[in-house]
């Protein structure tokens, strides 16, 4: 979806992947998460490496948001190509009003692979592993994705 959502009062384990919440369930645009969310105020943009997703933990606000974004979104069409599927659905076109994340679809099903797209395939390779997404992007030794091909 081009949507986040968060659940807040989560467990502070794992960086909050995979644990309990106890408080409300909210929902972000896309764009709303990439202009206030994605590395600031606290929020650290981690990687699911098993899911193949990104995810956002504020530890001291104990809450826990799920997106998908360009790097992700490119993996999923790579393997919908690769895997020769009818298609991609998703869902609220209103939420990427600059079609970062269309594009980032558009561009994975139409590239041989997932390393030939101009986003870096550099991000936190754990869990508990979290950096900036722009220090990912420029650091040399920054652990790859691994891939759904791997």
């Amino acid at each position: 979806p081009f949507y986040g959502r968060g659940w807040m009062g989560v467990t502070p384990l794992n960086n909050g992947l995979h644990q309990a919440w106890d408080g409300p369930v909210v929902e972000y645009s896309y764009s709303r998460l990439a202009a206030d969310f994605i590395d600031q105020q606290g929020y650290q943009r981690c990687w699911d490496a098993e899911a193949m997703q990104p995810y956002l933990w504020n530890p001291d606000l104990a809450t826990f948001i799920t997106y998908d974004d360009p790097v992700s979104l490119r993996e999923k069409a790579h393997y919908v190509r690769k895997h020769r599927l009818g298609g991609i659905m998703y869902w609220e076109h209103s939420h990427d009003p600059e079609e970062t994340l269309l594009d980032a679809i558009r561009d994975g099903l139409t590239s041989q692979s997932p390393a030939t797209s101009p986003a870096s395939r550099r991000f936190p390779a754990a869990a508990g592993e979290t950096r900036r997404s722009s220090e990912n992007r420029s650091r040399a030794g920054a652990t790859p994705i691994p891939s759904w091909d791997d």
